[in-house]
């Protein structure tokens, strides 16, 4: 999974876009990934969701359909 091994540098963040189109359905998710200090010598991964939205009416059979559309 993206993220959870995912070393940064100290006082780095790395903003991600998630999207999943699945056959009836579209997911997105937008996540920033950074660390924060628990001592002077060790740092901890953060994971932040910052949106996340979903269509449930727009998926892979809705764009085959489109270019079915398009083409015939």
């Amino acid at each position: 999974m993206f993220g959870i091994d995912k070393k940064l540098e100290e006082n780095k963040t790395l903003t991600v876009l998630f999207y999943n189109v699945g056959g009836m359905d579209t997911e997105a998710t937008i996540v920033r990934y950074s660390s924060y200090n628990i001592s002077a010598k060790k740092t901890a991964p953060y994971i932040d969701v910052l949106a996340e939205a979903s269509r449930p009416d727009l998926g892979a059979v809705d764009v085959d359909l489109a270019l079915v559309r398009l083409l015939a």
